[in-house]
């Protein structure tokens, strides 16, 4: 196996685990979130507001973060990792002078080896200026210069 095609698989699994582990911590703490809503009838006529509707709608907003990291994990699981890419695209790593990114989904650095990468998504400004570029395309993103030193 290639070596850039056995380091893509890793970068990608990496980035499932990390985002994988992020999800759960959440679910954990959602779950007992919600036991804790049931448990407690704090529900007093003297209050302004209703803590227990205030924790609810605190639920509501982490099921969406839960499910935005659920979503990210299925884009990570549909890139194709044995393909090498000629022009940057979902699943493309990207080496620049400021870093490596894989194309797919936000993440913060994470490491695989002795390397950090940053997962980059498809809305963010800098993929916007690289995509569908070959290797050697040069973007500015304000006075910041980016060269794209490899892509696989």
């Amino acid at each position: 196996m290639d070596k850039r095609i056995k380091l893509k698989k890793e970068i990608v699994e990496t980035c499932i685990k990390v985002k994988s582990e992020e999800l759960a911590i959440l679910k954990k703490a959602q779950k007992e979130q919600l036991e804790s809503a049931n448990q407690d009838d704090i529900d007093k006529a003297d209050m302004v507001e209703n803590p227990k509707q205030e924790m609810m709608e605190e639920i509501q907003m982490k099921a969406q973060t839960l499910d935005a990291l659920a979503n990210q994990i299925i884009v990570l699981k549909s890139i194709r990792t044995e393909e090498v890419h000629q022009r940057v695209g979902l699943g493309s790593i990207v080496v620049t002078n400021h870093g490596t990114f894989l194309v797919a989904v936000a993440q913060e650095k994470f490491k695989v080896g002795k390397n950090t990468y940053l997962g980059i998504s498809r809305e963010s400004p800098l993929y916007k200026k690289i995509a569908d570029s070959p290797k050697d395309t040069t973007v500015h993103i304000g006075e910041i210069k980016y060269e794209i030193q490899d892509l696989f």
